[in-house]
């Protein structure tokens, strides 16, 4: 009888043995699932998620939307763009993945690195991707028809095929409407400028911006332009704009002025001078030298005769006395800088 006993309560010692560790390895595993990812080290730490991105890198067009995101419940994701060469993500120096910064827009070939943290969990791996842009070409002019599009403006891909993704409606309307030049600012939007008083049935002379759909950006609305001749882009993205502008009287004046990266007249930019009260003349064309010096066609009418001068200006809009202007016996259309410096005209 001891014997039966002693068997019995062994038996029933090891079934609670069992039990118990039974409970205990239950227990791990439930804790390390309610963090969407097992640890890494010690049985204690959570790993956050990496990132994912969509598209996942490759050759993209200007303008794609990039995600990116974590699938860990509560994380935040950390990114920057750069070469592939900048430094690993890190809050509080880059720039967190949130409404005011998403999406990512492929403005140029760039490679975006992106990192996930949430309190009390380990940060996940680095992930980077690289976006190359595939080429694009915009055609401005004073077309009517290219295949169904009759807007004046179109973008074409590498092979010369309509890139049916960019629509910009109607177009440049008015007299004698045509597009003149098309820049792209390092955002991806694209400024257009030409001879025309509305775009796509909106009113704007001569100046617009566009998204990279070719709709309208209507966060960008000079309306104190009336026409333009030329606009070319600085290296801090604002924007030198030859051509007839309004003073807040109502009257006008032809001339340059400078636009910051919005569309808003920058005042630091002194080109009182070439406010010249004839806006049958046109200020011309600009062009920046590599130190960033301003050297810009001035055509005007003296006694009858019409006259051409080029000047240079500082980068505040000032002359600058030291570039001799040389007085031409009619009009200048167009200038280039060679690349020892010499200018063209």
């Amino acid at each position: 009888m001891n014997t039966y006993r002693k068997i019995v309560l062994t038996t029933l010692v090891l079934i609670i043995i069992i039990f118990i560790s039974s409970c205990s390895v239950s227990f791990r595993r439930s804790n390390r699932a309610s963090g969407d990812v097992q640890g890494s080290g010690s049985s204690d730490s959570l790993t956050v998620d990496p990132p994912i991105f969509n598209p996942a890198g490759g050759s993209v067009k200007r303008g794609i939307g990039v995600s990116i995101m974590s699938a860990t419940e509560g994380a935040q994701v950390y990114y920057n763009i750069g070469d592939g060469t900048q430094a690993d993500p890190s809050p509080g120096i880059d720039l967190l993945y949130d409404e005011s910064n998403k999406p990512v827009i492929t403005h140029n070939n760039m490679v975006i690195k992106a990192k996930s943290f949430k309190t009390g969990y380990t940060p996940s791996n680095v992930v980077s991707y690289n976006y190359a842009l595939t080429p694009q070409i915009f055609v401005g002019g004073a077309f009517t028809t290219y295949g169904n599009i009759y807007n004046k403006l179109v973008r074409v891909n590498s092979d010369g095929t309509l890139d049916s993704s960019f629509n910009p409606g109607t177009g440049a309307t008015g007299p004698n409407d045509n597009i003149r030049s098309i820049l792209i600012q390092s955002n991806g939007k694209i400024l257009v400028n030409g001879y025309f008083q509305s775009f796509n049935g909106v009113v704007h002379h001569g100046l617009v911006r566009l998204n990279s759909d070719g709709s309208l950006d209507t966060s960008f609305d000079p309306n104190f332009i009336t026409e333009t001749d030329s606009i070319t882009m600085q290296n801090d993205g604002k924007i030198l704009v030859a051509g007839v502008f309004k003073n807040p009287d109502d009257t006008s004046y032809h001339g340059i002025i400078r636009l910051n990266t919005d569309g808003s007249l920058d005042t630091s930019f002194n080109s009182d001078r070439y406010k010249i009260a004839n806006p049958i003349l046109m200020a011309g064309m600009v062009i920046i030298q590599p130190d960033g010096e301003i050297l810009a066609i001035e055509n005007f009418v003296s006694g009858g005769t019409p006259h051409g001068h080029v000047v240079r200006l500082n980068n505040d809009g000032t002359l600058d006395p030291s570039f001799n202007e040389n007085d031409f016996n009619f009009y200048i259309d167009k200038i280039s800088l060679q690349d020892d410096g010499n200018t063209i005209v």
